[in-house]
């Protein structure tokens, strides 16, 4: 596709199970969306599907890409097409009643030439003056074809974004997820109960059993992890959070802890730093992982997957992001006034602070203080600073910036 264009087409409805209550909207229920899709690595990706027969007659066609979740009424509309639409383009209703004509009633049609990564010859077809709610199709009488169904409705992203934070809940480890939340991903029992009493891995250093349960399965494997993907998440989860509070009511997105009054999104976090903090040492370092041993991923559903699984060292990131994700935690739920689920920064922030009171880069850009001038003397002398670390090999860390200055810090 030409660059900055739109590239998915048809639509992907997730249902939500036990769904109560509508998100209202809000001039930033976009950038909501991106920040929660970012972090749970969800794409509006092109999907294939060759030519198809739908309802509303007509051939579908596969060579016009329309947008996979709709369009609000003031939002710029653009179809790409890969092969040539003729000199108008018609939009219609399922029924087949022409609505709007390009360029006829307005918009454009501009061929954009030869997109270099797939080889198409592509023309845009801007219909965006269309702004009236509805379901429609765009028609081309050249190909004697027709796009799929789209929308254009003021909520048309609210879905996805619920959908984008049900995925948390459906990571969570360590619990029972019924249909009443979890739908058709249902597991009637507890995954990973093991890790009530979690071990060291080989070459690691034994610290005893240690009940490492909860938190988020990484991805498609059932790891847990404390580095920049869940950092990330938690920035970015708690980043629209504080962009407009009011996308993110209670009692929306039917998790267990829906009804006592604090944002599900919050709780949702929660859940993640609960783990966190489980994680961290009494001399306040930060245990890096909880891996199944020579496996990266186990049967489904997860409370069939019997893995042994282990803890790994702390590392300088682990310690790291943990201190920067609670910190921000912290600063939000004090602002939500959600005393019964604030978290604070803990040991490992205070504990790493250098002989003048600065702290740790990582952490300064949380809290937007400044770091002192011996605070990374402070951190390469730590004992959680690994030698590839000392080699000069770049730490993600950058998801623990926050792009907004805030004042507010966090408690001991």
């Amino acid at each position: 596709m030409g660059a900055g264009a739109p590239t998915a087409q048809g639509r992907a409805a997730v249902p939500i199970a036990g769904h109560r209550s509508p998100v209202h909207a809000g001039p930033n229920t976009a950038r909501a969306l991106l920040f929660l899709t970012m972090a749970n690595g969800i794409a509006a990706c092109t999907h294939d599907r060759g030519a198809a027969s739908d309802h509303g007659g007509g051939t579908v066609t596969t060579t016009v890409k329309i947008d996979n979740f709709g369009y609000r009424p003031d939002d710029t509309k653009v179809a790409v097409f890969s092969d040539d639409p003729g000199a108008g383009v018609q939009v219609r209703t399922p029924e087949g009643a022409v609505v709007f004509t390009v360029p006829t009633d307005g918009g454009s049609i501009r061929g954009k030439g030869r997109d270099t990564a797939s080889g198409d010859r592509v023309w845009w077809v801007d219909f965006s003056p269309l702004r009236a709610p509805g379901t429609y199709h765009l028609w081309s009488a050249s190909l004697s074809a027709r796009s799929y169904e789209f929308v254009i409705q003021p909520e048309v992203y609210h879905e996805v974004l619920r959908a984008a934070l049900k995925t948390y809940y459906l990571q969570r480890c360590g619990i029972a997820k019924p249909a009443a939340y979890a739908g058709v991903w249902a597991d009637g029992s507890p995954c990973h109960r093991a890790d009530a009493a979690t071990g060291p891995a080989a070459g690691h250093m034994d610290r005893g059993l240690r009940d490492l349960t909860g938190g988020w399965h990484d991805a498609g494997d059932y790891n847990k992890y404390l580095w920049s993907a869940a950092s990330n998440a938690i920035l970015f989860l708690l980043s629209a959070w504080e962009d407009d509070p009011r996308l993110f009511p209670d009692a929306d997105l039917a998790i267990p802890e829906s009804g006592n009054g604090v944002s599900d999104l919050l709780d949702e976090v929660k859940w993640e730093l609960d783990f966190f903090l489980k994680m961290q040492l009494p001399d306040g370092s930060v245990l890096s992982r909880v891996e199944a041993g020579g496996s990266a991923s186990g049967r489904s559903p997860p409370s069939a997957d019997a893995a042994a699984r282990y803890y790994h060292d702390p590392t300088l990131q682990s310690g790291a992001v943990f201190a920067g994700s609670c910190a921000l935690g912290s600063r939000v739920f004090a602002a939500a006034d959600a005393s019964d689920a604030a978290v604070v920064a803990g040991p490992y922030l205070h504990g790493e602070r250098s002989a003048d009171g600065g702290l740790p880069p990582v952490c300064a850009a949380t809290l937007s203080m400044p770091p002192s001038a011996s605070c990374m003397r402070v951190i390469q002398s730590s004992s959680h600073f690994t030698s590839s670390s000392r080699s000069g090999t770049p730490l993600p860390l950058s998801g623990m910036l926050v792009s907004s200055p805030k004042t507010r810090g966090c408690s001991s």
